[in-house]
């Protein structure tokens, strides 16, 4: 008889958050729920033939673009190992790209294959020969495909896991698809109507795909390297290796870590460009880990002068080591960045708040009661329950690790996001609108007297 391999695929019993603290204390402890957790019952029988059982499930990964489609499919990866070493891992993406250093340098083997990428508007010129390049890059994915054997193929999104889910869906391999963002991409929505399984961080996001019933809410994974605990002291060494001989109490040292996104966000890079220089000068004891995106180093580089306290790159693979140095994060809102920053649980500035809670379609929660419990019993009106309280979760964990420790203590106990957000707003844009009034009529009240200085 032969031996057989079964792989059973695992779902969570109810949709949990994307994003759970356990309890309003410091320190924060944050849990962020893999997306996809797959084991391998092995038969241990042996072929008639003699032949030893299959001793490793082999799984090939379609990531690519950006470091939000890489890095859930590493920790993806890193989770699969942990939970069997055995377990054979390739990653398929363009040559010269970013996830050609990045896969490597996550130690998994890393093949490239043909890029394939579909400009906008979809009318252009440029994607004339759109369908030769396509045929020739989903030839050269069935040829590694068949050469690896993997059992399951994964897609987290980007136009490079489009040829590689189609190579599988022709061959006959399992094919999951993993969507990190509110609104999923064109290749996921595609790809999910011949997956086996959508793997999702959002409960709003279900509605964007046409196959509901295959979609699992489970949130976005997070890598294991940044659960790994690593020392402050150690981790501001490893980026300022002088700090070592510096005479003094290190406790007195802040390090601001700013993400400019894996390819560059300018608005991130301009803001922090027009103040590095005045931040430096006025606190002795800061100390910037600015991370430009790919795209914008050379541009930043030529711009910004260079400062011992100041460290610039490109793209920072130590990440681990780059969270635990800082003591707050300045980024822009991605959604694998807020799943980040929530497990390391970094007092983080998110840029635009209600911009990012509106864009998970959440942001209703902030001016919404609950809807009240009665006697109706109807589905509907059950889901629509949880659906806010799933909101209201979501948005307090987003707000309340965006503040400051001070500020956390004062406003953890709220129990509604919306009692929160009142709160916050009265404060910081009632009143700050207040003083604005205040000023503006001292200012209209300022009357020109001659033969008398300005600046009096």
């Amino acid at each position: 008889m032969a031996s057989t391999t079964q792989f059973l695929i695992s779902l969570p019993p109810k949709p949990p958050y994307l994003l759970s603290y356990s309890s309003p204390s410091k320190p924060r402890f944050i849990n962020i729920t893999c997306c996809l957790s797959i084991q391998q019952a092995r038969n241990d029988q042996t072929t008639s033939s003699g032949s030893n059982a299959l001793n490793g499930l082999r799984v090939a990964f379609a990531a690519g673009g950006t470091g939000g489609h890489i890095y859930p499919a590493v920790a993806i990866a890193d989770e699969l190992k942990l939970v069997n070493p055995t377990s054979e891992i390739l990653f398929l993406g363009r040559p010269n790209s970013m996830e050609s250093t990045a896969i490597p340098s996550a130690h998994f083997e890393f093949k490239s294959i043909p890029a394939v990428k579909l400009v906008r508007p979809f009318f252009s010129l440029r994607n004339l020969l759109l369908p030769y390049f396509l045929i020739k890059s989903i030839t050269k994915c069935f040829t590694l495909l068949s050469k690896f054997e993997p059992h399951l193929v994964v897609g987290t999104g980007g136009y490079v896991s489009f040829p590689v889910c189609l190579a599988a869906l022709l061959k006959g391999i399992k094919v999951v698809i993993q969507e990190q963002n509110s609104v999923p991409g064109i290749a996921n929505r595609f790809l999910s109507l011949f997956a086996d399984l959508v793997f999702v961080a959002f409960n709003s996001t279900v509605q964007s795909f046409p196959r509901k019933e295959k979609c699992v809410v489970c949130g976005n994974p997070v890598r294991l390297s940044l659960k790994n605990s690593v020392s402050k002291a150690v981790s501001r060494l490893h980026f300022f290796p002088w700090l070592e001989k510096m005479e003094g109490s290190s406790e007195e040292i802040k390090v601001i870590l700013v993400l400019g996104g894996s390819l560059g966000a300018n608005a991130v890079n301009i803001a922090l460009l027009n103040v590095y220089s005045q931040l430096l000068l006025e606190h002795e004891n800061w100390f910037i880990i600015w991370q430009t995106g790919v795209e914008s180093f050379n541009e930043m580089e030529s711009l910004v002068r260079s400062h011992p306290r100041l460290l610039l790159a490109p793209f920072l693979h130590s990440m681990n080591m780059a969270y635990a140095a800082a003591d707050l994060v300045v980024s822009r809102a991605g959604a694998m960045t807020c799943s980040e920053i929530l497990a390391t649980g970094k007092p983080s500035i998110l840029k635009k708040m209600h911009f990012l809670l509106s864009t998970l379609k959440i942001a209703y929660v902030l001016d919404t009661l609950r809807p009240e419990e009665n006697e109706n019993k109807f589905v509907a009106a059950t889901r629509e329950r949880q659906k806010w309280d799933n909101a209201d979760y979501m948005c307090m964990g987003h707000i309340l690790n965006s503040l400051s420790d001070g500020l956390f203590d004062t406003y953890k106990n709220e129990v509604t996001i919306k009692e929160l957000w009142d709160k916050l707003e009265t404060r910081y844009v009632t009143e700050d609108v207040t003083s604005k009034k205040f000023l503006v009529s001292r200012f209209n009240n300022y009357q020109m007297v001659y033969g008398r200085s300005v600046m009096e």
